[in-house]
């Protein structure tokens, strides 16, 4: 699990005093001002996205990264009727033999004659989940090592395209469980993002002077990237700056209604 345990000593002093200038016991100050700011990063931070300056890209523009990466790894490893044609034309009279026999879904020919070729590319009839899984790395990317594949059935590889757009998101919304504990407003979790079932965690615990809120998300490629890209220190970090500066904004705004009502 990809996962945090937020305690109110980590930004105690903060917390409290925001928790007394709003009337807020810290239980509901630790979910309301720190736990759903953190959800809205670590939202953020989880790919799809560029990571460096991913708090200031939009939803959507996250979204059409994780699209275009989609894209760019399901034709880099399913190759299709265009890859075939032009391997007929540039890779002489085997490359024309192998387009041939994949267009006429004769793949044990095609495979037989790509091993005769010394390829390192393999032929399928159509994509499946297996296929794509094992060429997938840690991070959920089709690793670069991963040996093509000439697909035979078109329809049913632009079906597969299509369908694996759908689940762009999917390590953002292993955070959708945390989102719904901290009560985190959906202009901070975009439709697509809402949509998937990531598997995730959230508890409060401890006691009201210290209590202890868990966040955590299951899905099993954001574990690595987790570690990798750093999403909850990133996070984390954005908080400890803009908590104090929360606050300080809080307490100008009480002392101006104080102003407003003593005049």
């Amino acid at each position: 699990m990809v996962g945090i345990q937020v305690q109110t000593a980590q930004l105690e002093n903060a917390l409290r005093a925001l928790g007394s200038a709003t009337g807020k016991e810290l239980r509901r100050a630790l979910r309301e001002d720190l736990g759903r700011p953190l959800v809205a990063d670590l939202i953020k931070f989880t790919p799809p996205n560029t990571f460096k300056g991913a708090r200031q890209q939009s939803h959507t523009e996250q979204r059409k990264i994780g699209q275009s990466r989609v894209r760019m790894d399901l034709r880099r490893l399913f190759k299709g009727k265009a890859q075939l044609d032009a391997m007929g034309k540039a890779k002489g009279t085997l490359g024309a033999s192998i387009a041939r026999a994949v267009k006429a879904g004769d793949i044990t020919l095609a495979n037989q004659l790509l091993t005769r070729g010394h390829w390192k590319e393999t032929a399928a009839y159509e994509p499946t989940r297996a296929l794509h899984r094992a060429a997938r790395n840690s991070r959920g990317r089709v690793a670069k090592t991963a040996k093509g594949i000439f697909v035979h059935n078109e329809a049913a590889r632009r079906e597969f395209l299509a369908d694996r757009l759908r689940f762009v998101g999917l390590g953002k919304s292993g955070w959708n469980t945390a989102a719904d504990g901290v009560g985190l407003a959906a202009r901070h979790r975009p439709a697509y993002v809402r949509a998937l079932g990531g598997a995730g965690v959230y508890t409060e615990e401890g006691s009201a002077s210290s209590p202890v809120m868990t966040l955590g998300n299951n899905v099993p490629h954001i574990q690595e990237a987790g570690r990798e890209l750093r999403i909850i220190d990133a996070a984390l970090k954005v908080r400890r700056q803009f908590l104090p500066k929360q606050l300080e904004q809080t307490l100008r705004a009480i002392a101006r209604k104080a102003r407003v009502k003593a005049a």
